[in-house]
């Protein structure tokens, strides 16, 4: 399926979401041959908040092209691939640091989003953040516009952000998380209020964890080579415990330390020259 606007055209990929409100299709876009996310929205109620939402209540220019198209609004929005992070959390995360990580580029991804925040609050209610291998994350933008509130805020955003990154920690995990203390304590008294500040905390936070990181792999590699270090350190108490009781032995029956000669200057007269002279 071909869907046209004034300037270019949009090969339907497929189709990857379908609700009462709205239809979501993976696009390529003739005009540069990259993939997008087409959200065709049929409610006109739903078509004239997100416009206001768009183009009259944002401050700044919103990235995004908007179209109409078989009298629905059609609305572009960038496009990544589809890896769910609620479905793939438990392969990819694996140790509290890669947890700490997951949600540095979590925060990091809201913080910088250039969609107004109803519609990142759409998508953040809806748990629709990708989770890749590398534990690089991302927004998916094939998002049901029902609940659509112009309302809508950073400081619920940032309260269903911090939904998911609470409900992803792992309790498999030896360590706790200083992240996890720091943010669900704060989130207990409900007082973050800007994405900066909680991206500050992650950051701030995860610094006593590489510190911690640090000293348990020294602890681990003692754990792992310390019997052969004692080992070591005991031939050697024994080898000093010989030369100590050799030395002894020679001051008591010779009056003197033979080996201890080869550091001193014992040749203090050379045919008729006298060397301490």
């Amino acid at each position: 399926m071909i869907i046209e606007a004034a300037k270019e055209k949009y090969e339907v990929l497929a189709h990857v979401f379908h609700g009462k409100i709205n239809d979501s299709y993976v696009c390529l876009k003739s005009g540069t041959g990259k993939k997008c996310i087409l959200n065709i929205i049929a409610d006109t109620k739903v078509s004239k908040k997100l416009i206001t939402i768009l183009y009259v209540g944002s401050q700044e220019k919103v990235k995004t092209d908007t179209f109409t198209w078989m009298d629905k609004l059609c609305v572009e929005l960038p496009y990544y691939e589809s890896r769910s992070i609620t479905r793939f959390c438990d392969n990819d995360i694996n140790t509290v640091y890669d947890y700490e990580k997951v949600l540095s580029n979590m925060v990091f991804q809201c913080l910088s989003c250039e969609l107004p925040f109803p519609v990142l609050y759409l998508a953040l209610c809806q748990q629709k953040l990708n989770l890749y291998s590398d534990l690089d994350v991302s927004i998916d933008y094939a998002i049901d516009f029902t609940k659509l509130n112009p309302s809508r805020g950073e400081a619920d955003c940032i309260k269903a952000c911090l939904s998911i990154m609470l409900r992803i920690y792992d309790e498999r995990f030896r360590q706790d998380s200083a992240v996890f203390r720091v943010i669900s304590k704060k989130n207990r008294r409900d007082a973050y209020r800007s994405f900066m500040e909680l991206y500050s905390d992650v950051q701030n936070s995860s610094i006593t964890i590489e510190r911690r990181k640090l000293s348990e792999g020294v602890k681990d590699f003692f754990i792992k080579y310390g019997h052969a270090i004692f080992t070591i350190l005991k031939v050697i108490i024994v080898i000093l415990a010989i030369v100590i009781v050799v030395m002894l032995i020679c001051q008591i029956f010779l009056g003197d330390i033979p080996f201890i000669r080869i550091f001193t200057n014992t040749f203090m007269k050379i045919g008729t020259r006298e060397l301490d002279k």
